[in-house]
């Protein structure tokens, strides 16, 4: 095509060719799975807004390639990114042909994320590449991902008939819209009640009672909880009378349920004894709060969340907190005006004409000890042992 230029002086050999590369999709469904079967059964529902990553596996070893070499898997060496609908449907299209690896990354399990609280479906298939629509195709694995395993697009190779059919555009053939998630949410939910050791909420007592109460533990979840701790914000005029408990530096008093698991339905006591000192005054409040639970599966092993966070607790945080939002009694699996269900309160009243728990007047009681004293009867405090 060079009419001018001798032949000797031309190089017309640079050609340039194209073709139309045959064109993939990859998909689809993310769901709750209520009743953790690893199946998308009728009425169960489906995630909006979940982030949803598409990786290569170009060598076949079943872990997603770590692209830019850094050691890390995570976003950077996603090949594509998206979000799914409100049918908790996504979608990749215009893949080539190759072996992929789909995977859900650790930021949907963050306190904020669509998935905290939620785990990975229990039944899950062992093969994200045999073509079964509406079945569970996640585990957790790596860098806090919840990964299918690698699925090969290739020619006459991909399945038909998917339900549903998000990919408006590709070929059937062309299409593997079999690659569904499921979580479930188990409950973790641990509460606490405070009471005085008659079962009431308050008290009238004087200087020098012997008050006790009782810190009930209730485990109101699906998830048993192993070696719970507990605290007592001891207020001023009370003194710590208990060698079960231990006083911290700060006043407060500190015990764990060493070796104990609270099995799901079942409740446990703890018992804690105050002395009334001589300076108390007023009303004196008094608050116990969990400070840590474990969440622990039938085997007795912690459960963690894909990301590597311990299960929370669904409507309480363990901590040391002692300005949460307190409802007395207010126990429940959602939490009423933001109060957390594992902080209670007991209040004792100071100067009252009766002891807290004999309902007896000091005066009264004085008479009698002198007498029975007299006569050589042996006064014993009985006290409640410990579980």
């Amino acid at each position: 095509n060079d009419p001018n230029t001798p032949d000797v002086n031309e190089n017309l050999t640079i050609d340039f060719g194209f073709y139309e590369p045959e064109l993939f999709s990859i998909g689809n469904q993310i769901w709750a799975d209520t009743n953790n079967n690893g199946l998308i059964d009728p009425g169960e529902e489906f995630f909006e807004g979940i982030w949803v990553e598409l990786f290569t596996d170009n060598d076949g070893d079943g872990i997603a390639d770590d692209t830019n070499g850094d050691g890390v898997v995570d976003t950077a060496d996603a090949v594509q990114t998206t979000v799914t609908d409100a049918d908790g449907l996504y979608l990749f299209d215009s893949v080539l042909e190759g072996n992929y690896i789909v995977g859900i990354p650790p930021i949907e399990w963050d306190e904020d994320g669509p998935l905290f609280g939620w785990l990975s479906s229990d039944p899950t298939s062992p093969d994200a590449n045999d073509d079964v629509d509406n079945d569970d195709n996640g585990a957790p694995g790596p860098f806090g991902y919840v990964w299918s395993t690698t699925v090969e697009l290739s020619s006459g190779a991909e399945p038909t008939g998917e339900n549903p059919d998000n990919d408006p555009t590709t070929d059937d053939g062309n299409e593997n819209l079999t690659i569904d998630f499921g979580f479930y949410q188990p409950i973790f939910d641990l509460a606490l009640f405070k009471q005085l050791a008659d079962g009431t909420d308050a008290a009238e007592v004087n200087v020098g009672d012997s008050v006790d109460f009782t810190i009930t533990l209730v485990n109101q979840g699906d998830v048993a909880a192993f070696e719970p701790s507990v605290i007592d914000y001891v207020p001023e005029g009370l003194i710590l009378n208990d060698p079960d408990w231990t006083l911290e530096s700060d006043g407060t008093a500190t015990i764990t349920l060493t070796g104990v698991t609270i099995e799901p339905g079942e409740q446990v006591e703890i018992p804690i004894t105050f002395t009334v000192s001589d300076t108390a005054s007023g009303e004196l409040v008094n608050l116990a709060e969990i400070t840590e639970a474990f969440p622990v599966d039938v085997l007795g092993n912690v459960i963690f969340m894909p990301n590597g966070v311990v299960l929370p607790d669904i409507d309480s945080v363990a901590d040391a907190d002692n300005t949460d939002p307190l409802i007395d009694n207010e126990i429940g699996l959602t939490p009423a005006e933001g109060d957390e269900d594992d902080h209670d309160v007991a209040v004792l009243t100071i100067g009252g004409p009766t002891l807290a728990l004999t309902g007896a007047s000091t005066t009264w009681l004085a008479g009698v000890g002198a007498l029975m004293v007299g006569a050589g009867i042996l006064l014993k405090r009985r006290r409640r042992l410990a579980i």
